[in-house]
């Protein structure tokens, strides 16, 4: 088994081959929502995991529940 950055590429390598066979069950949804609870703080839904909180810090007139924005955005990074 080969892993690459704790991945095991033999798995990878299977999805492709499958997918190579059978395009249409590549074919991925994703979903998500955001629900606003009020002033600047949102909750976040993305499929089925645990709601993300979003909001602004107090001195910003925010709640501080979770991350703004720009925070959640530095994650991804």
């Amino acid at each position: 088994m080969t892993k690459i950055n704790g991945v095991d590429t033999k798995v990878i390598e299977n999805i492709v081959e499958k997918y190579k066979k059978n395009p249409e069950e590549g074919i991925a949804g994703w979903s998500s929502s955001v629900k606003w609870k009020g002033g600047f703080y949102a909750e976040a839904q993305v499929g089925d995991h645990k709601p993300v909180l979003i909001d602004e810090p107090e001195w910003f007139s925010g709640s501080n529940k979770g991350p703004n924005p720009a925070e959640l955005l530095l994650c991804i990074n």
